[in-house]
């Protein structure tokens, strides 16, 4: 795994998809493929909303921690909470 982020500001008013974060090793765009992409108005929140979904898409936090672990990304300081039965909140904080 080799998070890539980018700063793209699109011409709008809204600054909530000013950058982007992917996989590099793993995207390839094409839409029935991986094209998991985080967004968020700062670096720090496209990297989380990236992780979140790769975090979903894992079977369990041990697979997603064996697969950071793997691609020696920093120490990641995780923590997620259950607001309502309908919402759960995940943070991602890289060291």
């Amino acid at each position: 795994m080799k998070i890539e982020t980018n700063y793209d500001y699109p011409p709008i008013p809204v600054r909530n998809m000013d950058w982007s974060a992917i996989d590099a090793d793993s995207y390839d765009g094409v839409e029935d493929g991986n094209c998991m992409m985080g967004n968020g108005s700062t670096k720090q929140e496209a990297i989380n909303d990236l992780l979140s979904q790769i975090y979903d898409d894992c079977a369990n936090d041990d697979e997603f921690f064996e697969m950071l672990d793997e691609a020696n990304i920093p120490e990641v300081e995780f923590s997620k909470s259950l607001n309502n039965e309908y919402q759960t909140w995940i943070y991602f904080n890289l060291k």
